[in-house]
């Protein structure tokens, strides 16, 4: 395989367990990735070659920088690529967060599949989707379909895989965001 993704120590899936939906760190399990590639933290490394990498700080370092819940990153990861840090869509959008060759080269990420420059990428393009629409929702319908969408049609286009997208992982976040404030 070209990835593994490994599950947590008590056996549930990735899909019900967001790391992201406590605000205790010290709790949170370790979302850790393998896929041949660069070790983000080994800048001394002289070729590819297998590497684990916990995402969870990645996450919380370009949800930081760019000011987006590391909730919602992580939702849109498990969504686009189901953690798979090699996925390509049949229509070319690559990596954990499905970033098209297009808007990957707007954004100055160099290598797609590369971990940390594929959420950095998607982490900076989702935070100026928010900036944009002043909107979850509406943020996410623009990366799914393009922000072009959204203002053709004032809100969520009506493509079906839009809208299930839309309602996937705006319910997943805020169902995320209430067990995190303990409602």
């Amino acid at each position: 395989p070209q990835y593994q993704v490994y599950q947590p120590s008590a056996g549930r899936s990735f899909s019900d367990n967001w790391a992201f939906d406590s605000f205790d760190a010290a709790g949170r399990q370790p979302r850790l990735v393998s896929y041949y590639g660069w070790d983000p933290h080994d800048p001394q490394q002289k070729q590819a070659t297998w590497v684990e990498v916990d995402i969870n700080p990645l996450i919380l370092k370009y949800g930081k920088i760019w000011g987006v819940d590391p909730l919602l990153i992580e939702i849109i990861i498990r969504h686009e690529s189901n953690f798979n840090p090699t996925a390509v869509s049949p229509v070319g959008a690559m990596g954990l967060m499905q970033l098209m060759p297009e808007t990957a080269a707007g954004l100055g990420v160099v290598d797609a599949f590369d971990v940390e420059q594929n959420i950095a990428g998607g982490t900076r393009y989702i935070a100026g989707q928010l900036e944009r629409f002043n909107s979850v929702p509406l943020a996410l319908a623009a990366y799914n379909a393009g922000p072009g969408a959204v203002l053709e049609y004032g809100g969520v286009p009506p493509y079906a895989e839009t809208l299930y997208y839309v309602d996937t992982i705006y319910g997943a976040y805020l169902e995320g965001k209430r067990r995190r404030e303990g409602r």
